[in-house]
């Protein structure tokens, strides 16, 4: 391959391309590890980290832990300031100031030229850093972008090393063509208030049967939809009108709809719950919500 200096690149690969050690200690360049640099016209991100970290440690490694899940583009929390890869022996372990190296071996995948631990296998091994709620979020994106199927999570927890635990409740908890992780977070929220599962992404379709309507979360046979507002079209006039027409529909068609806000999922999750109970007991559900989100959404105050 030929040299490009914006891509990450060891000392020997500078050397080789005819650069001195003065002029990677200049401005032209960044480094990103000890050995490994970049050119400065580069933005570094989470792939250039990642390509580093791989760099440095050798062909066998992969990129695993939450740095693999922000190389995938995954909602997850920031990855940690050392780059985390995985070597697949004990042997190969090296220590490497400014790296977490383990011991993990495992299927890998390629992504944008990286060898990255199977996004499967991430899943379950960010189960004892995530919470509940934060690894649905990532399973639902997982599956949104094709990177595994829901079966395939299910299967990798359940032969992990603790096939009961919470791997195995996350895995049987995400769904399909879920669009955003706040989607995520809300249908969370109503699932573990006890609340009836609602339907992701249920379609109203024209008597052609082209999709009419998409509805995030919705109960149909009661005729309720729940839909998370993310506010960010308030100025968009066409999407302001088209809002007004989706009334119209829900009012002649005999639904009812609960918008819910950021607020309503992050600063007051038990209003959102009594919110959308009331609703669906209007509408005949004959059951009631328990107190199992609290743990998992705290109320915070609002900033």
């Amino acid at each position: 391959m030929p040299f490009d200096p914006r891509q990450p690149f060891t000392r020997a690969d500078a050397l080789a391309a005819g650069l001195s050690d003065n002029a990677l200690r200049g401005r032209g360049f960044v480094t990103l590890l000890r050995g490994v640099y970049v050119s400065a016209e580069v933005r570094v991100g989470a792939w250039e980290r990642a390509a580093a970290a791989l760099r440095a440690v050798g062909e066998s490694a992969c990129v695993t832990g939450l740095t693999a899940v922000h190389v995938l583009g995954l909602p997850a929390p920031a990855p940690p300031e050392a780059a985390e890869v995985a070597v697949p022996t004990a042997a190969e372990r090296r220590r490497r100031a400014g790296l977490h190296v383990r011991v993990a071996p495992g299927p890998t995948i390629r992504h944008r030229g990286l060898r990255l631990r199977h996004p499967a296998s991430l899943f379950v091994e960010l189960a004892g850093r995530l919470t509940l709620v934060d690894l649905v979020v990532l399973g639902d994106a997982m599956v949104r972008k094709g990177l595994v199927t829901c079966a395939d999570l299910r299967h990798a927890a359940t032969s992990g090393p603790d096939p009961s635990g919470l791997a195995g409740r996350a895995a049987d908890l995400v769904r399909e063509r879920v669009d955003s992780p706040m989607e995520s977070r809300l249908r969370m929220l109503l699932v573990l208030a006890g609340l009836p599962e609602p339907t992701v992404d249920h379609q109203v379709r024209r008597a052609d049967g082209t999709i009419r309507y998409r509805f995030d979360l919705s109960y149909p046979v009661l005729k309720v939809a729940i839909e998370y507002d993310g506010q960010h079209h308030r100025a968009d006039l066409d999407r302001w009108d088209s809002d007004v027409l989706r009334h119209d529909w829900f009012t002649a068609h005999g639904w009812l709809r609960v918008d819910v806000v950021a607020r309503g999922i992050f600063q007051r999750p038990g209003e959102t719950v009594d919110r959308v109970a009331r609703v669906l007991v209007q509408r005949g559900w004959r059951g009631r919500p328990t107190e199992g989100w609290r743990p998992h959404f705290p109320e915070r105050a609002a900033a």
